[in-house]
């Protein structure tokens, strides 16, 4: 089974969930705008089975923006848009 990632709802206001399964270990997260400017770090730990965590990034303007994982996994680039 392949590893699963879905960020919703997107386009949105700033806050996403984003759905994680099938991923083994940490995974960490970077946040980036279109220009390459990093903005935010995180990491999610302790993931076993289905796990949703909340993002919230209402502190950013309204763009697109890149959220980057890396994982013993999964490599995946997503893009996100904030209205």
């Amino acid at each position: 089974k392949y590893p699963s990632l879905i960020i919703y709802p997107n386009p949105s206001d700033g806050v996403f969930n984003i759905s994680i399964e099938r991923i083994s270990g940490d995974l960490q997260c970077r946040v980036m705008d279109l220009k390459g400017n990093y903005y935010c770090n995180f990491e999610f730990t302790g993931i076993n089975g289905l796990t949703v965590k909340e993002l919230d990034l209402t502190k950013l303007p309204a763009g697109v923006y890149f959220i980057s994982f890396t994982g013993r996994n999964l490599s995946r680039v997503e893009k996100i848009v904030i209205n």
